[in-house]
């Protein structure tokens, strides 16, 4: 019969190959994960950037609708982050900042690249976009054009495309 004192020291612990065969899974576990977290670290791709793009131009839309205020979608003059602007408040109710290897660039109306200045589209509380807003908007990635959003002068709304040549 074993003493109480025995029985008490052998449950209360993990024998050495109980731990080592523990830490093998982690180890395992870790390998298996670790290329799935390599993107996480190189930030979003350009198909998510782009579309994020779009949701953001059109929530402009819908949010200077809702708070009856003029909303403007505006873009860094870096091209490496954008958001929204209240302009009753003067505040920015979101900003985004792109992805390492990507870039927004705006053109004017002429189809020159806004440079040197922030550009921006401007939302009235009827939802419509300012006649002065930025037509076009494209995202770069490694200064390769990805995609376009493009103001469509019939439904006034900017437009998704992605370029032919998109890496």
């Amino acid at each position: 019969m074993t003493s109480l004192r025995q029985q008490r020291s052998r449950s209360g612990g993990f024998t050495l190959l109980e731990l080592m065969v523990v830490l093998a899974l982690l180890a395992l576990a870790g390998a298996l994960v670790a290329p799935n977290l390599k993107g996480l670290a190189q930030g979003r791709g350009p198909e998510e950037e782009s579309r994020r793009l779009l949701a953001a131009l059109t929530h402009a839309r819908d949010l200077a609708r809702n708070k009856g205020d003029r909303i403007v979608f505006w873009v860094a003059a870096d091209g490496k982050s954008y958001g929204l602007r209240e302009t009753r408040s003067g505040r920015d109710a979101f900003v985004y900042t792109v992805g390492e290897r990507l870039r927004v660039q705006a053109f004017d109306a002429e189809s020159k690249a806004v440079e040197q200045q922030e550009a921006d589209a401007s939302f009235w509380p009827d939802g419509l976009p300012d006649d002065a807003a930025t037509p076009r908007f494209q995202l770069l990635e490694n200064e390769t054009e990805v995609a376009n959003l493009t103001l469509d002068t019939n439904t006034r709304r900017y437009v998704l495309t992605v370029a032919a040549n998109a890496p």
